[in-house]
């Protein structure tokens, strides 16, 4: 497989538009997905028109225990927690150039 990201590669097929997503912190793991998509419909050149990052606010709700009274016992309680999550996407283009 070969990645190109200048031009569109000389003398090839353009199969389709191929997309992955993953975690902004693992970008070698979304390359392998497009890559792996690329094969999956015949490409053998990888060009990768756009990466983007986006950030949202996820919240949730989750229980936890605490200890309480004077006999050490377990009290539960929810709270509703907000964290921000990013996801990273890659979109390009498969191409078949034959050798």
């Amino acid at each position: 497989m070969r990645f190109v990201c200048q031009r569109d590669p000389e003398g090839g097929a353009q199969l389709g538009v191929v997309q992955a997503d993953g975690s902004p912190s693992k970008l070698a793991e979304i390359a392998s997905k497009f890559a792996e998509q690329v094969s999956k419909i015949g490409g053998n050149v990888a060009k990768v028109d756009h990466i983007s990052t986006r950030f949202e606010i996820v919240t949730r709700t989750e229980s936890y225990s605490y200890a309480c009274g004077t006999n050490n016992q377990q009290c539960r309680g929810t709270r509703t927690v907000s964290n921000e999550v990013g996801t990273t996407q890659m979109v390009g283009r498969a191409f078949r150039v034959e050798p």
